[in-house]
C-alpha cells in the first residue's frame, strides 16, 4: 500500500521544497486546466521553458522588474498578512500554480508574479528554494512585445489565484495607461 500524497508542505517543519513535493505538484497541476500558463492562451511573445522546476531562491533577482511597474498598485499585496497567516497555519498548498519566472537572454531569472509567496517563504520561514514555472521570449519577439506581455502576465496571474489580493481597479487602470503610453494598445484597436 502506498502512502497518501501530501498536497501541503508544512512550512513550520521544513525550509525547502523536495523532489517529492515537486513530483506531487506535477501530478496536481494539469496543464490543460491552465491554458493562460501552459497552452493556447499564453501571451504570444512568451514560451514555456520549464513547466515545473525547483529553483534556488538566491538564483532569482527578486528586486528586478521586467517592466516599469509591478502588477500591484503600490507594489505590495494588500492581503499579505492574511496570506502569511494562512500559509503558516495550514501549510503551502501544492494545488496552486507555482511562482512564474522569466529567463532573460543573459540567463537572469526575474519574477513575473509570486513576490508575496517569495516574501512569506523566504522571510517568514527561511525557505531556500521554490517550485517555479519558467518562461523565455519566443524567438524573434521584439523586446517591446516581451515587456508588454511580461507586464500583462502579472495581472493575468493575479486574477486566477487563491488566496491572493484581489485584482484592483487601480491595477487595471495603471496597466492600461502604461499599455497606451507604450503604444501596445491604441484607441483605434479597441472594439466599440
Amino acid at each position: 500500500m502506498t502512502s497518501p500524497m501530501n498536497i501541503i508542505v508544512d512550512v513550520n517543519s521544513t525550509n525547502n521544497f523536495t523532489d517529492e513535493n515537486l513530483e506531487t505538484y506535477k501530478k496536481l497541476i494539469v496543464p490543460e486546466a491552465y491554458p493562460w500558463l501552459f497552452g493556447e492562451e499564453l501571451l504570444p511573445s512568451l514560451k514555456l521553458a520549464n513547466s515545473s522546476a525547483l529553483v534556488d531562491i538566491n538564483d532569482v533577482n527578486w528586486w528586478a522588474i521586467m517592466t516599469e511597474q509591478t502588477a500591484r498598485n503600490g507594489g505590495k499585496n494588500p492581503k499579505i498578512k492574511e496570506i502569511a497567516r494562512d500559509i503558516a497555519s495550514f501549510g503551502f498548498k501544492l494545488t496552486n500554480p507555482a511562482i512564474c519566472l522569466f529567463r532573460k537572454k543573459n540567463g537572469e531569472l526575474v519574477p513575473l508574479n509570486g513576490r508575496t509567496r517569495y516574501e512569506i517563504l523566504a522571510k517568514n520561514h527561511n525557505f531556500t528554494n521554490i517550485i517555479a514555472i519558467i518562461y523565455e521570449a519566443v524567438d524573434g519577439a521584439s523586446d517591446d512585445d516581451v515587456e508588454n506581455d511580461c507586464s500583462a502576465f502579472g495581472l493575468l496571474s493575479n486574477s486566477y489565484s487563491d488566496p491572493s489580493g484581489d485584482l484592483q481597479l487601480e491595477d487595471v487602470f495603471r496597466e492600461v495607461s502604461l499599455a497606451i503610453d507604450k503604444g501596445w494598445v491604441t484607441l483605434k484597436n479597441i472594439p466599440g
